[in-house]
């Protein structure tokens, strides 16, 4: 006779897995707290103990260039690598008028 454990793993089963997607870079100040909370992320999804028994599953978006280029690979997570749009000093510069055209550029490639 099934016990309602196992409805609840049959019903966790058909769920899709929780999709987290970091974007934290630049710095070991973002880069590596948020590491952290993946690693946590992932070890209470292996333990089952995600909502619904659900599986996570753990991605990075960042540069190639940075922090987040070899400390994400190196934890054993994927990195989407973007490149990096920033606003012009000063903010009233003429170059920041592409600044939308430029991240449209840059998640285009997540996608």
């Amino acid at each position: 006779m099934p016990s309602e454990n196992d409805e609840d793993e049959d019903v966790a089963d058909e769920r899709p897995p929780l999709r987290v997607l970091f974007a934290a870079g630049g710095t070991g100040g973002h880069v590596y707290p948020a590491i952290a909370i993946a690693d946590a992320l992932c070890k209470a999804s292996a333990a089952g103990t995600l909502p619904g028994g659900r599986r996570a599953d753990v991605h990075f978006a960042g540069t190639a260039h940075r922090h987040e280029g070899r400390a994400v690979p190196a934890a054993g997570y994927r990195l989407h690598t973007v490149p990096a749009v920033s606003l012009k000093r000063p903010l009233a510069s003429i170059r920041n008028l592409l600044l939308p055209f430029n991240l449209a550029w840059a998640v285009g490639g997540l996608l």
